[in-house]
């Protein structure tokens, strides 16, 4: 994590340069300490080195996942004090049930509001053993329709924060309306596309920092679903891929029996049909007033540092994971 971090804030940083308005997000265990250290000191210094480096950033929200629940309530709750943007939807006190952190933060970007919720899940064997007369996880779907239901008529873009399993989310994103993009990373897929549950996308920007999601979006009509820009480049790459594998088979031929080819043929033949409808269907939705593209940025060394970040974590003394 501490790897990327200071290219993290100094692609932020540039987006910003840019002129264009600019959310930090986070979907979840953000302080999760990946490095297998013991070492309960140190493993709170790098929480406290990225807590900086978020605020840094200007975070807008950042869900809790159970991974920083290790930490403990008391560590996240001073960093909530300070400032630092956390949320969750269902995280609750054991008694009475109140929100322990935000259940949702809502943000102004130009005339258009968007709310951010966050969950986690009650079953993750992360938590089972940390602090549980401390707090109580609420049914992910009880509390996405309880929080949806406040923000009716407030945020025209809601923006679901996940630290729930790929299963849960496509769950949350069938049977509660309103959520309009899932973010997760929760199991670190490498998703460079959208897997759509409905009219929902679900993206996921992988593990341990390694890159960072970018969503851009264009929204004109909080009645209209949004339409991914990238698809229809996508589509027409996995065309081309399926022609080279077409050629590819043709060529050896006579080296493979008859009925194994003509099966992979066919086979072949009816993914380029799904796909050229899936062409058809993306291009006949230019209309569309909501659009988005989703990109995955590699943090690799090929990015600038942020001189500043990269200077704190010299001074902690801990050692870049």
């Amino acid at each position: 994590m501490l790897g990327g971090l200071a290219r993290r804030v100094s692609l932020v940083e540039k987006l910003k340069d840019e002129g264009k308005p600019v959310l930090v997000v986070d979907s979840g265990n953000l302080f999760a300490d990946m490095s297998g250290s013991v070492d309960r000191h140190q493993s709170l210094i790098k929480a406290q080195l990225i807590s900086r480096a978020y605020k840094r950033m200007g975070a807008a929200a950042v869900n809790v996942g159970p991974l920083d629940l290790a930490q403990g309530l008391t560590f996240l709750r001073e960093e909530a004090s300070r400032g630092f943007p956390l949320i969750s939807s269902n995280l609750v006190e054991p008694k009475g049930g109140k929100a322990i952190f935000r259940p949702y933060i809502i943000k102004k970007v130009g005339k258009s509001s968007i709310a951010f919720i966050g969950l986690l899940s009650p079953a993750n064997p992360a938590i089972q053993n940390i602090e549980r007369d401390k707090f109580r996880v609420r049914d992910p779907t009880q509390a996405a329709r309880a929080v949806i239901e406040k923000l009716r008529g407030k945020a025209d873009v809601i923006v679901l924060l996940s630290a729930l399993d790929q299963y849960g989310e496509r769950e949350i994103a069938k049977s509660v309306s309103g959520i309009n993009f899932v973010l997760g990373g929760h199991e670190g897929r490498y998703i460079q596309s959208p897997v759509w549950e409905g009219q929902t996308p679900i993206l996921e920007s992988y593990r341990n920092g390694m890159y960072a999601g970018k969503l851009q979006l264009s929204f004109a009509n909080a009645a209209s679903p949004f339409r991914d820009d990238g698809r229809e480049d996508q589509i027409k790459r996995q065309l081309q891929e399926l022609d080279i594998r077409l050629g590819n088979i043709k060529e050896t031929r006579g080296s493979y029996h008859k009925k194994s080819v003509d099966n992979a043929v066919e086979t072949i033949n009816k993914q380029k049909t799904a796909l050229q409808d899936d062409l058809k269907n993306s291009e006949a939705s230019h209309n569309s007033d909501n659009r988005f593209v989703w990109t995955l940025v590699p943090l690799d060394k090929s990015l600038p540092e942020d001189h500043a970040v990269s200077e704190w974590i010299r001074k902690s003394g801990i050692e870049r994971d």
